[in-house]
C-alpha cells in the first residue's frame, strides 16, 4: 500500500524553532560581534525555515513503514512516498536507488563498476530487496560521496557530510587532490553570502563536500576571514585566483547547499553564471593579501 504525503512547517513550527536559532547565537557569538553574524542568523531563519519550504524528512515510523524524501533534482519538490511493511533490505535496496538515480544521476552500469561488481544484476538484486545490501558497499558509498551514516539505512535529515571551514581543512582537502570553486548565494544580495566547495574526479567519479559555514564577500570581520582561509592556501601553493571559479548558484542549488543535499557533477557551470561583483573581490582581497605576504617576507630578510 503506496500513500503520498507533503510535510509542510507550519508557523507554529517556525516559532518553536526559535530554540535553534537562540542556540545558533550563543554557539557563534563570534559572528554576532564580527558584523556577519546577525544577517546570516536571520538569513537561515526566514529561508531556511519559512512555512514555503518543504521539511526534508527520512523517518521511520511505528508500524515499520519508511517516508523517503524524493525531491527531483533536490529543490522541485516531489511527493513523499510512504513504503509500508517493507523488510530491511527492501528499504535499503529503494533507498540505494534513489540515492544512485535522484541524487548522483549515476547508471546501473556505473554504480555496478564502482562497487567492482561483475554483473549489472547483482546491483538490480540489492536494489530490488531480493539481496541484502552488504555494509561493505554501504560503507564503501558513504566514504566515497560524503554522505552521512545512517542516511541509506536510518533517518538523517541531511544527505551530505561538509567540511569545516577552517584553513586546516582546505589544506587537508588541496593535499587530498580536491580543488576549490565559490558557489554564491543568487538573492539577498546585501550579504554577498557564499559556500567554498571542494571537488575532486577520482576513478571515473566525481567527489564533492561543501563547507559548512558561509562566507561574506561584505564582511570585514569573520564572513572575510572564512574566504580568506582559501585565498591564504592559495596564495601558499602559488595558485593564482582567477584558477577559481566564482560562480552565482541557482536558487534551487543554493537551497542544496543549506540542507546539505548538494550533488551536480556541473559544479554550477551554466551560460551566464559568472558572479563578476564577488569575483571582483576575490581577486581584490587575493591581491591584498598577496601584496602583505610579499611585504612581510620582505621584512624577514
Amino acid at each position: 500500500m503506496v500513500g503520498i504525503t507533503v510535510l509542510l512547517l507550519s508557523e507554529n513550527e517556525k516559532v518553536k524553532n526559535m530554540e535553534f536559532i537562540l542556540g545558533l547565537i550563543m554557539e557563534h557569538m563570534k559572528w554576532v560581534l564580527s558584523g556577519i553574524g546577525v544577517p546570516i542568523i536571520t538569513y537561515i531563519f526566514f529561508k531556511k525555515y519559512s512555512a514555503q519550504n518543504i521539511v526534508v524528512k527520512i523517518e521511520q515510523n511505528g508500524n515499520d513503514s519508511i517516508v523517503n524524501d524524493t525531491r527531483n533534482n533536490f529543490g522541485k519538490t516531489n511527493d513523499v512516498v510512504c513504503v509500508s511493511g517493507a523488510s530491511y533490505q527492501m528499504k535499503v535496496g529503494k533507498k540505494h536507488k534513489w540515492l544512485r538515480e535522484s541524487v548522483l544521476k549515476l547508471t546501473l552500469r556505473q554504480m555496478t563498476r564502482f562497487y567492482g561488481l561483475d554483473e549489472v544484476s547483482k546491483l538490480e538484486n540489492y536494489e530490488n530487496g531480493k539481496v541484502e545490501l552488504p555494509i561493505g558497499m554501504i560503507e564503501k558509498l558513504e566514504c566515497f560521496f560524503f554522505i552521512n551514516s545512517d542516511v541509506i539505512d536510518g533517518d538523517k535529515p541531511y544527505i551530505f557530510k561538509s567540511f569545516h571551514l577552517s584553513q586546516p581543512s582546505i589544506h587537508d582537502l588541496f593535499e587530498q587532490g580536491f580543488l576549490p570553486k565559490i558557489a554564491c548565494c543568487p538573492y539577498d544580495r546585501g550579504d554577498l553570502l557564499c559556500f567554498v566547495v571542494m571537488y575532486k574526479e577520482e576513478d571515473g567519479f566525481t567527489r564533492i563536500i561543501s563547507s559548512d559555514l558561509v562566507g561574506s564577500f561584505k564582511s570585514s570581520g569573520r564572513g572575510r576571514m572564512n574566504i580568506q582561509y582559501l585565498i591564504e592556501e592559495l596564495i601558499a601553493r602559488n595558485i593564482p585566483d582567477y584558477e577559481v571559479s566564482v560562480l552565482t548558484a541557482t536558487t534551487e542549488d543554493w537551497k542544496r547547499l543549506q540542507t546539505n543535499c548538494y550533488y551536480d557533477t556541473d559544479l554550477f557551470h551554466r551560460l551566464g553564471a559568472v558572479d563578476q561583483e564577488c569575483m571582483n573581490i576575490f581577486s581584490q582581497w587575493y591581491d591584498e593579501t598577496l601584496k602583505v605576504r610579499n611585504l612581510n617576507n620582505h621584512k624577514m630578510w
